[in-house]
């Protein structure tokens, strides 16, 4: 069941990346992109990495499963929603 979740986020990944570079990309291309949609590049690039290396859907800080539906919508997703959260807490100071 795992692999074919991973499949289908792969599949994900690359028509995100379709979106993003046209379809004879070439490094040219990467330099018109805007900031965002290379950092998005750069999150994808990474999934990519995490799928092969067997650590993808597993959150990056606590190695606790990264909810199936958040990948659904954002297959790049590295963190758990709750340490996503304590992430955006910190970064805003916001203390609990």
């Amino acid at each position: 069941m795992r692999r074919a979740n991973h499949e289908s986020s792969r599949r994900a990944l690359r028509r995100r990346v379709r979106g993003l570079l046209h379809p004879r990309y070439d490094v040219e291309d990467e330099l018109m992109l805007s900031e965002i949609e290379r950092a998005e590049l750069e999150e994808i690039r990474r999934a990519f990495h995490r799928i092969d290396d067997g650590s993808y859907g597993l959150c990056e800080r606590c190695g606790h499963p990264v909810d199936e539906t958040l990948l659904s919508s954002v297959p790049w997703a590295r963190f758990c929603r709750r340490c996503d959260s304590q992430l955006a807490d910190t970064a805003i100071g916001v203390s609990r």
